[in-house]
């Protein structure tokens, strides 16, 4: 089930984030606790046994849910648990989620995009860069996978606005 991550279980939250995703899409550790106190920001842990499993940090903006990282610890994965999160989330916020992924250029990227779309997400074309997290970082070329089927380019416009608004603080 998944519930509010706090203060006294981020560190266990962020070390599974940190060793799930490549640190250039990585938001630092201080800039994401810092950012909790955005009321659209929300961290939701998944627990087995009293244990943070894996979680989700989303963004509840305007008409969608955007998530910006899915991970599951590593001895939990391949085990459903990333599509139970999914599930969830679902149902908890009823609204279309979307989500930034690497291109499918690699073996590994395609494997996680391969999962979204198993559990319902679509992969748009458009090109699409997220902004660097800091000064010593560069932008990296990602794609945008959408619930509720494939957008066109007038709602991915919009999508990318909010998206670079709210979670990026960058205007397009």
């Amino acid at each position: 089930m998944l519930s509010k991550i706090t203060s006294e279980n981020f560190d266990n939250f962020y070390n599974i984030l940190y060793d799930s995703f490549p640190k250039n899409e990585l938001r630092p550790k201080g800039n994401m606790q810092r950012t909790m106190e955005n009321e659209k920001y929300i961290l939701l842990s998944f627990c087995e046994e009293n244990r943070i499993i894996g979680g989700t940090a989303i963004w509840r903006l305007t008409d969608f849910i955007f998530i910006e990282y899915l991970a599951v610890d590593k001895a939990f994965r391949n085990k459903g648990t990333g599509a139970e999160i999914l599930k969830e989330l679902k149902a908890l916020y009823n609204l279309p989620l979307v989500l930034e992924a690497e291109p499918p250029e690699t073996d590994m990227a395609k494997r996680r995009i391969g999962f979204y779309q198993r559990n319902g997400f679509f992969l748009n074309t458009y090109p699409y860069e997220q902004p660097a997290y800091s000064e010593k970082q560069a932008a990296v070329p990602l794609v945008i996978m959408t619930s509720e089927g494939y957008i066109n380019p007038e709602r991915f416009t919009e999508v990318k606005r909010a998206i670079y608004k709210e979670v990026y603080n960058k205007d397009i």
